[in-house]
């Protein structure tokens, strides 16, 4: 009898002890989870612009015609030789003839933003567009300005964003890759897609054009690895798809209040 009455009298005392280690444990579980899931944000220093940063340059560049005589493909490597993050690094492309006079009619659809260069790193553009004027013969491409940040591996912005191709198909002059975004944690990806760069090189590896899918397919940044698809349209014949290279625009959710012309991405 005094044991069942010492019992009743300690029950609730058991309870509160077994609900404070169940907060413990949810405190813990959730401190845990922090550091593998981190989110993604616009990194600090962004509002300090660096026009035509030096280290961050134009590493190739190269255009030839697509598939018909009336389009041209271009294409640049931007490489950031520092050791901070190019954010938001603004790239325009201007094909020009040998004289050096614009083919287009107009560039302003020609500028691009690209949402993340880790220190080291490369990171491709293109476009592919119909010619108006003469023949295209070299391509101008400037780089026009960069945020130089410091690296944070806590923001998953900042962090390395393999990509993985699966296969890539021709037809009717067209191109389609099929590819996958991997954040290596296991985690969901915040990242907001930007449009997907693609860089085109010849059997010898010189570049020959690129090309630009902006249709801002939902989650082809979401970091699941799961089969995603961007489609080109102007190809030149001489690409080899085998080395063909992409970069996917991934970015906190909005990219606006930039200076103008605003970027075609």
């Amino acid at each position: 009898m005094r044991a069942r009455r010492l019992i009743a009298a300690l029950a609730p005392l058991l309870v509160i002890a077994l609900a404070g280690c169940d907060k413990a444990t949810r405190d813990d579980s959730e401190a845990a989870r922090n550091p593998q899931c981190p989110r993604a944000s616009a990194p600090q220093g962004k509002d300090v612009v660096s026009e035509h940063p030096e280290g961050v340059t134009v590493a190739e560049r190269g255009l030839s015609k697509g598939g018909s005589g009336r389009t041209v493909s271009m294409g640049a490597v931007i490489a950031n030789t520092t050791d901070r993050v190019a954010y938001r690094t603004r790239v325009s492309l201007h094909p020009l003839d040998a004289k050096g006079n614009s083919v287009l009619r107009t560039d302003t659809w020609l500028h691009f933003e690209i949402p993340v260069i880790l220190p080291g790193e490369e990171a491709v553009v293109g476009a592919g567009s119909d010619v108006d004027f003469g023949q295209p013969d070299r391509l101008d491409v400037e780089v026009n300005w960069t945020h130089l940040v410091e690296l944070d591996p806590g923001n998953l912005l900042l962090r390395p964003l393999p990509i993985g191709v699966q296969n890539i198909s021709r037809a009717g002059g067209a191109m389609t890759v099929d590819f996958g975004v991997e954040n290596g944690d296991g985690c969901a990806d915040d990242r907001v897609e930007r449009g997907i760069a693609v860089l085109f090189r010849d059997t010898g590896g010189t570049v020959i054009g690129g090309g630009f899918d902006n249709s801002k397919v939902a989650n082809r940044c979401a970091g699941s690895s799961d089969r995603q698809q961007a489609v080109v349209k102007v190809v030149p014949p001489a690409a080899d798809l085998t080395k063909t290279r992409i970069t996917a625009y991934c970015d906190v959710a909005d990219p606006r209040g930039t200076a103008s012309p605003e970027p075609v991405n």
